[in-house]
């Protein structure tokens, strides 16, 4: 079992299923890489061990204007599998995808926090989902972590709409 791996400031770009075979970390941190794609279920073979995961596309991805198809993307399942997780820290890619029914207007749900998408990571002391495109915070998007939660970052996102926030943040029994 490992403290921690720390790919930080280098040339990763995809991180495929296989990457973390055999592997046991506590903290990953996969931040300042120009990450184009982290295919689903990549980290499930970190499930029972990782506490930590830190993801942030490089400084020069962010200085560029990306249209929403051309920024990285990460899927929320892979909260569905990391059950151990206290610390997650997204910069710069949009989280996608559903647990409950699709949107009616069948597309991946970029820019909506779903509702149950932390509901297996229980231990989720900290989130930062900056720059993640998230324009819109579904009803329970944080139900499982209401009496876990302390810190909740969603800086650099286009989140509209108050009433939406601000019910979420009600339920925060931890929050500081």
């Amino acid at each position: 079992l490992y403290d921690e791996l720390i790919l930080t400031g280098n040339q990763i770009r995809q991180v495929p299923v296989s990457s973390f075979n055999g592997l046991k970390v506590k903290r990953l941190y996969l931040d300042d890489n120009p990450i184009e794609r982290v295919e689903s279920g990549a980290l499930v073979e970190l499930a029972n061990y990782l506490e930590e995961l830190v993801i942030s596309v490089n400084s020069q991805q962010q200085q560029q204007q990306m249209t929403p198809s051309e920024k990285p993307r990460l899927s929320a399942s892979l909260f569905q599998s990391l059950l151990n997780l206290k610390i997650v820290k997204f910069n710069g890619l949009d989280l996608i995808g559903s647990f409950s029914p699709p949107s009616e207007s069948g597309d991946d749900d970029v820019g909506l926090l779903r509702a149950n998408t932390f509901n297996r990571t229980r231990k989720l002391e900290m989130i930062h989902l900056v720059d993640a495109g998230l324009v819109k915070l579904e009803r329970n998007s944080f139900a499982g972590i209401e009496s876990t939660l302390r810190e909740l970052n969603l800086d650099n996102n286009q989140l509209t709409s108050n009433e939406d926030i601000f019910n979420e943040l009600k339920r925060m029994k931890r929050l500081q």
